[in-house]
């Protein structure tokens, strides 16, 4: 069931990646406020299904304090590589979240993985430095590196926070319920700050191609996908390893990466391309020895 769960989660989150990319430039200075849709949306959605379950919330749905936290980390830190450098890059840095969940599920979860399993980690790193090889002498590449791996990191502990919240019992709607109000909280404070920082008001921002209200609405729209996602993920770290549930929801990379060769004719290198295919053989590799 947990690999069905995992599978579910990979095309939400590949939804979720062509989304960002397709309403980056078009929320541009607002890309703030499209997020403050997507957690508002989550929040609702939370809240509600814990009213209708009525079970009493219990001390570890705080652990969504910590979840909101990275939460916003990691999908800020996404949603501005797709805004200011290469989608692909972006996305294939973004998917290699399971290093750090390997890494932490083996000293603080105690799962570990066979001889073989580790060995797919080489192609991984292998593809990381092709990419960063690559994007040496690309200013573009170079941003797409640093935001990718920014996400990669907060994705990563993220990741490791959502397994021991529901290992340690935490209920899925309040843990994420806690979660999305906590991320609403950070990027409504962060909103306000970057408008009296500016002296301008919602409606005098430049650089965007919609409105404050449509941003809004596209974000509280996109946050319906973000939403199931995370709900799937964590219904599927219940009974799966945190390290091969976080590999093959991460394997919704490959649709971001399919829509930016096909819709938006995003050309690579030959180092960066070679980079990516070793991502995607070892994250494949990965599922096959497990």
């Amino acid at each position: 069931m947990w690999l069905l769960l995992s599978l579910a989660t990979a095309l939400m989150f590949g939804l979720r990646g062509i989304v960002y990319q397709w309403s980056a430039n078009k929320a541009a200075d607002r890309r703030r406020l499209f997020l403050l849709g997507i957690y508002t949306t989550g929040t609702l959605v939370a809240a509600t299904a814990s009213l209708v379950d009525g079970k009493a919330w219990s001390l570890e749905c705080l652990f969504g304090i910590a979840l909101g936290f990275t939460s916003v980390m990691g999908n800020s830190a996404m949603y501005r590589g797709m805004a200011v450098g290469s989608p692909s890059v972006v996305a294939v840095m973004t998917s290699l979240s399971p290093l750090i969940v390997v890494a932490g599920g083996y000293s603080l979860l105690g799962e570990s993985l066979k001889g073989p399993q580790w060995a797919t980690l080489v192609l991984i790193i292998a593809g990381v430095v092709l990419v960063r090889i690559a994007a040496r002498s690309d200013k573009k590449g170079l941003q797409s590196l640093k935001w990718g791996l920014l996400a990669m990191l907060a994705f990563g502990i993220n990741d490791l926070l959502s397994k021991k919240a529901v290992t340690s019992g935490a209920l899925s709607h309040q843990l994420l319920a806690v979660s999305f109000f906590t991320g609403t909280l950070l990027l409504l404070i962060q909103w306000r700050l970057q408008v009296r920082s500016n002296g301008r008001s919602l409606d005098s921002e430049r650089r965007t191609l919609w409105s404050a209200t449509q941003t809004i609405g596209y974000g509280l729209g996109a946050g319906t996908i973000n939403a199931i996602g995370l709900f799937l993920l964590l219904a599927a770290f219940q009974t799966g390893l945190a390290a091969l549930v976080s590999a093959i929801s991460s394997a919704g990379v490959i649709l971001v990466v399919l829509y930016s060769r096909l819709f938006l004719g995003e050309r690579l290198s030959a180092p960066a391309a070679a980079g990516i295919t070793l991502v995607f053989c070892g994250i494949i590799l990965l599922r096959l020895l497990s």
